[in-house]
């Protein structure tokens, strides 16, 4: 405890110095901050014009902080040497114009789509119009869904798991009632045995469902995702007999590949899902689910 104190006390005195000794830097480090905020800035403009998808929380966050750098520099301007001024005026007009005063060479000259000029010291900081709808990997869509299912009309029951890149991604899914569809041997709907005899049934019915799937998923928009996938499932229709043994029934019943398509959309961290699902293209069941999207 005592060796655990003396390194929570020397953490917080080094944490102090640090933040005693920003609180003392001289103007020139913190234009040399406000330099290197603007090519940041630039940076992010030449992103948005390559037509890279770019989050506009954190393009508003960037700009804002330079803004407020300018603000806190523009309040301290009479306390700088002439040096000084005229860097924190070219910073300025660097931002404005996209072209770096004085020193040319000192980075590539770089444009942007946004406003020409810019107001520093005022309140206007949203740069980013909300008709460019520009999203980020995080914005655009969730890395990870995860959601509970149902299908309807023979009920079972699971979960899908997805996980995407900014366009495409992979998904997995499975459903079932957890019911035995193991049967002793199999009828017509009409009830006739192979062979010609005809079984008797007690009136006890069940149906076992299962599925087990995995695909793609491609992003539609930033609030829907589709996605379409394939695997092994069956849909198995049991009678039972007078004499106590189950009877899968042909004609209603299905086993081999399954086939499934859907969208999932999503609303703030919730999401939900919808689609369609057939067993050999005999059978077919509607899946609805809820889930969390991250």
């Amino acid at each position: 405890m005592e060796k655990a104190f003396k390194y929570i006390v020397t953490a917080f005195l080094c944490f102090w110095t640090i933040c005693h000794a920003r609180a003392q830097e001289p103007l020139d480090s913190e234009l040399d901050r406000y330099e290197e905020m603007c090519i940041v800035c630039l940076e992010l403009r030449v992103r948005m014009n390559r037509g890279e998808q770019i989050s506009r929380e954190e393009a508003k966050a960037t700009i804002d902080f330079f803004v407020a750098t300018n603000r806190r520099l523009k309040a301290k301007e009479s306390e700088m040497t002439a040096v000084q001024r005229q860097r924190f005026r070219d910073v300025g007009e660097w931002f404005s114009t996209g072209v770096r005063p004085c020193r040319p060479d000192a980075i590539p000259v770089v444009s942007s789509c946004l406003p020409s000029r810019l107001d520093l010291a005022s309140d206007d900081t949203d740069l980013l119009q909300p008709d460019m709808q520009v999203y980020s990997r995080s914005s655009f869509r969730p890395d990870f869904v995860v959601l509970a299912e149902v299908a309807v009309p023979c009920f079972a029951y699971g979960l899908r798991a997805g996980l995407t890149g900014r366009r495409y991604g992979g998904y997995a899914s499975f459903r079932t009632n957890f019911v035995d569809g193991s049967s002793d041997y199999m009828c017509s709907s009409d009830g006739r045995i192979e062979g010609g005899s005809v079984m008797w049934p007690s009136g006890v019915v069940k149906t076992s469902v299962m599925t087990v799937a995995a695909g793609v998923m491609v992003n539609a928009t930033y609030w829907m995702t589709l996605y379409a996938g394939t695997g092994y499932g069956h849909k198995q229709l049991l009678w039972q007999d007078v004499g106590g043994r189950w009877v899968g029934v042909d004609d209603y019943s299905a086993k081999g590949v399954t086939a499934e398509l859907g969208c999932i959309f999503r609303w703030n961290h919730m999401a939900f899902s919808a689609g369609f699902s057939s067993v050999g293209l005999k059978t077919g069941s509607f899946t609805c689910g809820l889930g969390l999207a991250f």
